[in-house]
């Protein structure tokens, strides 16, 4: 949990959080602004946000780790023996440390500030997000395994067709789009609703009431609109925001966004359909009889997981209902913006205060006047100043070889009562040879 590569990731998905926030702030305005585009447009805008939420973590990994090029690495010992000389018993210590590298009087201590506490919960968050990223992240990938293997199950329990009206107005509609892909048609007895399988080799799957109770106008608009979903390759952008949904599945934006692509996918679609058939009020029918409870287990695949009610909406061009926005959803804007600036800002002050620790930690700059340097601890000789020396004479001291420049850094040891421990010390030795660090751990030893 105190290596950098864990520690990276924890600020990653802590900084996400208001991130994802600001980019979902931005995927609504365009939604609003895009009202009444073109589907093809809004659903390039839900994507390309869907991309950016995706994109996001990489670049903000990127910024972390430059920012702290050395990993901070707390060590911490509860019960640390060390042997005393003689037959005294083993002296237990604690070892701790905190943000600002400076010991704490918890006698003079002053009470914690909001922005404390604030760096504190967040120090505490970056240790353990990890931790629910490790837990949640396979489960989400295991229900997107077991959805591939439901998919491949259908196709081996489906009767494909080669002969026969199906099969036939698949292979013209596919020369009307200009498809050259091979698409196969199917029924299979557990649908209720077409649905399309397959990236690479798409197969129709119908139902077994498209061979006896559909006309063939229907049949073609069913067929048109699997076929657009085939020449926009939608399965592979579907398998995705699959992934997309399962390494990013703590941040709600993201569900939200990629349910919104999947939305204007069917609109696209829809479009598709109307553009060839023109008949938008038996297309709108075909969609509601798509969804009206025939049985218990009707209606729950693919032309039927969207919102229905907006499409049909689409597909007769009906305007939509005015909705005021109610006080609570004004409320729950505010508080949105109110906690986006609030993590904006909180990040930003927690971000300097810790670059500011790792530099006086490694690079002793800042360091508090209470952390001298121990004197058992040898450093390099000061230069002596020349003295009546002639200006065309050589200094020995000036040409003879300098000691390397060092840092050093003690650390105080704290017993279980957050009492210092006199004699006993932790130095960190840092020494620069050629450009190059060195840094010396001198364990804790006590002094007699």
């Amino acid at each position: 949990m105190n290596s950098g590569y864990w520690l990276v990731a924890g600020w990653t998905m802590l900084h996400f959080l208001w991130v994802g926030v600001v980019i979902g702030l931005f995927a609504t305005a365009g939604r609003l602004v895009l009202s009444s585009a073109q589907p093809v447009v809004r659903y390039t805008f839900a994507l390309g946000c869907l991309v950016l939420l995706a994109l996001a973590p990489l670049a903000i990994g990127v910024v972390v780790a430059n920012d702290n090029p050395t990993p901070i690495v707390t060590v911490r010992s509860d019960g640390l023996s060390l042997p005393r000389e003689g037959p005294d018993e083993a002296l237990g210590l604690t070892l701790s440390a905190t943000t600002t590298g400076r010991p704490v009087d918890a006698g003079s201590a002053a009470a914690p500030s909001l922005l404390s506490l604030a760096k504190e919960a967040a120090f505490t968050a970056v240790r353990y997000l990890p931790w629910v990223w490790l837990t949640g992240s396979p489960l989400a990938f295991l229900l997107v395994i077991t959805g591939l293997a439901g998919a491949e199950r259908l196709g081996r329990q489906s009767t494909l067709l080669t002969t026969g009206i199906v099969p036939d107005t698949c292979q013209r509609l596919l020369g009307a789009l200009c498809m050259t892909r091979r698409v196969a048609v199917g029924v299979c007895h557990r649908l209720k609703s077409p649905v399309l399988i397959g990236i690479l080799r798409p197969i129709i799957l119908l139902p077994p009431a498209a061979l006896a109770g559909w006309s063939p106008e229907q049949l073609e608009m069913v067929l048109l609109h699997e076929l657009a979903h085939v020449r926009r390759w939608d399965n592979l952008v579907n398998l995705f925001q699959r992934i997309v949904e399962s390494i990013l599945f703590f941040h709600p934006v993201v569900w939200l966004v990629s349910e919104w692509v999947r939305a204007e996918r069917e609109h696209c679609c829809d479009q598709v359909v109307l553009a060839y058939t023109r008949q938008p009020r038996a297309y709108a029918e075909l969609l509601a009889g798509m969804v009206l409870p025939i049985s218990e287990h009707a209606a729950f695949a693919a032309m039927g997981e969207a919102n229905v009610v907006a499409r049909i909406r689409r597909v007769l061009k009906l305007r939509d209902e005015t909705m005021k926005l109610s006080r609570k959803a004004v409320s729950l804007a505010v508080c949105v913006l109110l906690v986006s600036a609030a993590l904006v800002g909180i990040s930003t002050r927690i971000s300097t205060a810790s670059s500011s620790w790792l530099q006086s930690i490694m690079f002793g700059q800042d360091r508090d006047p209470s952390l001298e340097r121990d004197p058992g601890i040898n450093e390099p000789p000061a230069r002596p100043e020349p003295s009546n020396a002639s200006p065309c004479e050589p200094i020995a001291q000036d040409i003879a070889p300098q000691p390397a420049p060092e840092s050093v850094v003690t650390l105080r040891l704290l017993d279980q009562d957050g009492n210092p421990v006199e004699g006993v010390n932790l130095a960190l030795r840092t020494r620069w040879t050629g450009g190059n660090r060195n840094s010396t751990v001198v364990a804790p030893s006590r002094r007699t």
